[in-house]
C-alpha cells in the first residue's frame, strides 16, 4: 500500500529591490561580508557555490568566475562584474586569503554555511530591511544585465 503524498505549499521566493540591494551591501561593517553578499548577488550564486570558491577560481581576464561541482555536479561559468572586481582585489588585499576565496575560522579551511548565514542576518540588521531574506533571496533578487 502506498501513502498519498503531501501537498506541499507552493509559496514565491522573497525577492529584494535593487535599492534594497545597495541599502543592504552599504550596511555591512567588515569588508568581508560586504564582498561576499554582493558577489552572491551580483552572479547569482548559491550559498554553497560562493563558500566553496578558490582563488584560482576568478579569472579577472576573461571576467569569469568558474564554479565547480555545484548542484547536479555541473560545472558553470558565470560572468564577474566590473565592480566586484574592484571589490575583490580590495578584499585579498586586505584579508590575504591563501586557497578558499572567503577562508573560514580554521586556517586552510572554506568559510562555513552558518558562517555566510551569521553574515546576511547581521547585514540585514543594520540595514533595517524588514523583509525575512536569506542570502539564497540574493539569488533570487538578480537581475543579469539586459
Amino acid at each position: 500500500m502506498q501513502l498519498p503524498s503531501l501537498k506541499r505549499e507552493n509559496k514565491l521566493p522573497v525577492v529584494l529591490s535593487r535599492k534594497e540591494c545597495k541599502l543592504l551591501f552599504k550596511s555591512g561593517r567588515i569588508l568581508k561580508h560586504r564582498v561576499l553578499l554582493s558577489l552572491i548577488y551580483s552572479a547569482g550564486l548559491r550559498s554553497k557555490e560562493a563558500r566553496n570558491l578558490k582563488l584560482s577560481d576568478i579569472d579577472y581576464d576573461r571576467m569569469l568566475i568558474h564554479i565547480r561541482q555545484t548542484k547536479y555536479n555541473k560545472d558553470r561559468y558565470v560572468p564577474l562584474s566590473k565592480l566586484m572586481v574592484r571589490g575583490l582585489k580590495k578584499y585579498i588585499e586586505a584579508y590575504h586569503p591563501k586557497v578558499y576565496l572567503f577562508n573560514g575560522k580554521v586556517i586552510g579551511s572554506a568559510l562555513s554555511a552558518r558562517g555566510v548565514q551569521w553574515a546576511m542576518k547581521q547585514t540585514v540588521k543594520l540595514s533595517g530591511i524588514s523583509k525575512e531574506v536569506t542570502a539564497h533571496s540574493l539569488r533570487h533578487s538578480y537581475l543579469p544585465a539586459l
